[in-house]
């Protein structure tokens, strides 16, 4: 039997790479520019150029630009898996087999390449795994934004059409942040010459209680617990 190329089931636990992209351009609307990202601008201010106003009206436009080059470079690094499903079953795809990632590819959600005609995945819908997709925009804010920026951030509302089928927001429950208020007085008392910052304990944290513990929910932790361990005073970086 033929392997159609859109069954019209999703991969579980996944989302559209198109429904990505239009959540991290959304997200970074709603966010300052940060240096490097006009590198990537198509568009540049015709309003008030040169000017603050010309500027933000420029960031707004751009940043679906800026969303595509970074899903793009993760997805050409494998660093964001790509899945689709077949008759079979649902398969991670290799990604030297995606060799034309433009912007109709990730734009639609599905592999439209200009060339590469014989590919089997032509045609087939692109799928992003929820937990892939909510490490991903953890590390694109991270690298972009300060920890007391993130605080912000994280209360940044995103529309139901950005949010898409899994939503990139986790809410930390009292339960994972005790969990996590014991996890880190174990971890103090293994790192007795204080070796570790803040910020290694928090990507440790997040990584350790994925899809459970938010931002917010580490930093209540950590201020819960920090000074009577004598790390730090709560709120402030070690």
């Amino acid at each position: 039997m033929a392997d159609p190329k859109n069954l019209g089931i999703a991969v579980t636990q996944a989302k559209r790479l198109n429904d990505c992209y239009f959540q991290l351009s959304a997200l970074l609307e709603k966010l300052p520019s940060i240096e490097g990202d006009e590198a990537l601008w198509y568009n540049r201010p015709s309003i008030h150029p040169g000017s603050e106003q010309g500027r933000e009206w420029a960031h707004r436009l751009n940043s679906r630009n800026v969303a595509e080059s970074l899903i793009r470079s993760a997805l050409s690094a494998g660093s964001l898996p790509v899945w689709v499903r077949r008759n079979d079953g649902e398969c991670q795809v290799d990604k030297y087999a995606l060799k034309e990632l433009g912007h109709r590819t990730i734009r639609a959600g599905a592999y439209l390449p200009f060339n590469d005609h014989d590919s089997d995945l032509r045609d087939r819908p692109l799928w992003i795994k929820c937990s892939d997709w909510r490490s991903f925009l953890a590390q694109v804010l991270q690298s972009r934004y300060s920890e007391d920026q993130l605080v912000d951030i994280m209360r940044v509302p995103l529309t139901s059409e950005a949010s898409g089928s899994c939503s990139s927001a986790v809410t930390s429950t009292a339960k994972v942040e005790s969990e996590c208020r014991d996890w880190l007085l174990s971890e103090f008392a293994a790192d007795p010459d204080r070796q570790r910052t803040k910020a290694d304990f928090k990507s440790a944290a997040l990584a350790r209680f994925s899809g459970r513990l938010s931002q917010r929910g580490f930093i209540r932790a950590w201020d819960a617990v920090a000074g009577q361990a004598g790390r730090s005073k709560p709120g402030r970086k070690s």
